[in-house]
Parts: structure tokens; sequence; C-alpha cells
């Protein structure tokens, strides 16, 4: 009897400790569950998704087959009961139109539970053809890595146009007498340095969500290119017509290498380099009605008192694409860059125009958010 009591009590205490076990592994799970919610809440939040997830996941059909993979690491959130994150890619095993999720759910104890599920949001068709710019293009100025700014420059962000002010994915220092007009100044990192803003609440943002840049797709712009040049330096002068080009239907100019800008450009219109885009004189459209986008997968250099009206994108997915501006440049448009390197006096003016261009990277996507379709769940 005293042997089977004994049993008996083994068997209670280890039934005890299977439950407890079980009830944690039950409490992780939950917590995956909830990164699973959270990942489709977030990308049902907006068109561009909170935190950008829908842009930093959005791709061409032809990216997916080239073998491409866009990654969402979402941040950790934490419960009185552990915590919970995500992990979402696309597309799923190379399926166009497909996200993978894998959440992973920690419970306070470290039980660990994951789930993968697999999705298709698409994005439904109004029917019209209202368009949203992927968010970095909203700033009069935009790096993605740290943003030092020196001498005495001045940046608008024009809010009222729906533009904005400074934004770095990294640290921002201010050394000189800079003047950020009608815009905030927002790293996702620290701000050192003092500036002045106009108006003086318009703001100073630390550790801000990572806003992605969206890849320059260089074939597609091959493909439909209206003129093409090849080679180490190309000098593009006056003369570049684009008065046909329409917001839907620009007019592209594809540089197979470098190329060298002087002069001026009317219409609306791109030039699109694989390499590199130098500005070594004036670089203007001419025309009210008129409006430019210089695309590079290299640097994009200005000399001497360049204007530049259009906005710049100088952005490679697999390096670095840096906007460098010798002496005094004044760009009305934009500048938007993996690095930029401008010291001096110089103006940033954000405008809005070119964005208006379909062809333009991040554009074309609708301004409702996706539906999502559950294509399968499983426990891993």
């Amino acid at each position: 009897m005293l042997v089977l009591g004994l049993i008996f009590l083994q068997i209670g205490l280890n039934s005890g400790k299977w439950a407890y076990s079980h009830y944690r592994d039950q409490q992780a799970f939950a917590l995956a569950e909830s990164a699973i919610d959270r990942a489709i809440w977030m990308m049902q939040a907006s068109a561009e998704g909170e935190g950008g997830i829908n842009t930093a996941l959005t791709m061409t059909e032809t990216e997916a087959a080239s073998g491409l993979v866009e990654t969402f690491t979402s941040e950790v959130w934490t419960l009185p009961t552990g915590s919970y994150s995500f992990v979402a890619r696309s597309p799923y095993k190379g399926v166009y139109g497909t996200t993978e999720i894998r959440a992973t759910g920690l419970s306070r104890n470290g039980n660990q539970e994951g789930i993968l599920t697999v999705i298709n949001p698409h994005f439904p068709d109004p029917g019209g053809s209202d368009t949203i710019p992927a968010a970095c293009f909203k700033h009069a100025m935009f790096s993605d890595h740290n943003l030092g700014v020196s001498g005495s420059p001045q940046v608008l962000g024009h809010p009222e146009l729906g533009g904005s002010g400074l934004y770095a994915n990294g640290n921002i220092n201010f050394s000189g007498g800079a003047s950020i007009i009608h815009g905030p100044i927002v790293a996702t990192g620290t701000i050192t340095g003092t500036t002045t803003q106009v108006p003086v609440d318009a703001g100073r943002y630390e550790r801000a969500p990572r806003v992605p840049m969206p890849r320059i797709d260089l074939d597609h712009y091959r493909s439909i290119a209206d003129m093409m040049y090849a080679g180490s330096k190309v000098k593009l002068t006056s003369g570049h017509d684009a008065s046909a080009g329409t917001y839907e239907d620009p007019k592209v100019i594809f540089v197979d290498g470098s190329c060298e800008i002087a002069g001026n450009f009317t219409g609306i219109g791109m030039i699109v380099a694989t390499k590199s885009i130098k500005v070594t004189g004036n670089c203007t459209y001419g025309s009210p009605t008129s409006s430019w986008a210089f695309l590079t997968a290299g640097s994009f250099t200005t000399t001497g008192t360049a204007q530049i009206f259009g906005l710049v994108y100088a952005h490679n997915a697999d390096g670095t694409a840096e906007f460098i501006g010798h002496g005094t440049p004044n760009i009305f448009g934009g500048v938007i860059a993996d690095v930029i390197t401008i010291t001096g006096d110089y103006t940033t003016e954000w405008d809005g125009e070119a964005l208006n261009i379909d062809e333009l990277p991040g554009t074309g996507r609708k301004t409702y958010p996706p539906v999502v379709e559950t294509l399968f769940w499983e426990r891993v």
C-alpha cells in the first residue's frame, strides 16, 4: 500500500507538471496567434500598411520570377504573459502574389511556439486610377542611412502639398546653420545638433519606424524606353522634348551606363541610368506643366550652381547609391537616396509633381488597403 501510495503521489505530481507545461505551451501558442493577427491587421491598416509593411513586401511579377525575396521583420511586443513577433516574406516559394508569415510566441517562462501561414494580399480595384507614392517620396530629403547636414542649407517640405521635411533611416546630425522650413525632422535613430525650424513646433522625432525604398526595376525601364544610350559617359544636353509624355505614359530615356546632364528638358519624362548621373549645368524643365524624374542605381552628382527641377531617386537594393552635392545645388522636387552627402549652402524643395508619374517606383498602388486571403496555416 505504501509503494502504491508513493506511485500515485508521483503520478499526481507529474500530472501537475504536465498540466502546467501544457498551459504554458498554450500561452505561447496563443501569443503566436496574436502575432499572425497583428501582421494581418498591419497589412489592412492602409494601402502602405502599418509601418510600411505592404510597401516593403511589394514586388513585380518579374522580380518574383527572378528569385527576389522581400522581408519585413516586426518589433517584439511584450505582454504580461510573454511576447510575440513575426517575420513576413514575399513571395512564398517563388509564387507571385503570396506572402508567408512566420509568427513566434514566447511565454513568460520560456515556452516557445510557432505558426506559419501563407496569405494572398490583393488590392481591390475601385475602377479608378487613384494611387499613392511610397512613403520615402513624401520628403524633401530622405536618406536610407545616417544623414549629416552641414553648412547653411534650406529644406522646404510644403505640407500643404502633402510633403514633409527630413527623414533618415538612421541618425541625423546638424552642424552649421540649416533651416528646415515647413516640415518635421524624423530619424529612426537619434537627432543631434541644432537647426532652425519654421514653424518652431514642426517637431523633431527620434526612434521612428524604418521606411523602405522601392527597388528600381532596370529591366522594366529598358523594355519601355523611348530612347536608349549606352556608354561610360553619355552626354545629354538640351533638346530632349517630352511634350507628348503624360503622367500615365512618360517619355523614358534609358542610359545603360553613366550620363552627364546639362540643359533644358521639357515635358513629362524620366531619365534612368544604370551606373550614375552627373549634372554639370542647369537641368530645368522650362515649364510649370512639366515634370521629370531622375533614377539611378549608382551615384547622382551635382557640380557648381546646378538648378535641378525634378525628383532625384538614387537607390541600389544590392548596394549603396549616393547623392553627392558639390557646390551649391538647388533641387526643386526632392532628393531620395541611400546615402546623401551635401555640404554648403543649397536648397532642397519638395514639390511632388514627379510623383504623379505612374512609372516611378512605389507608385501605381491603389489607395485602398488589401484584402487578405489565407491559403494555408500550420503549427511549426
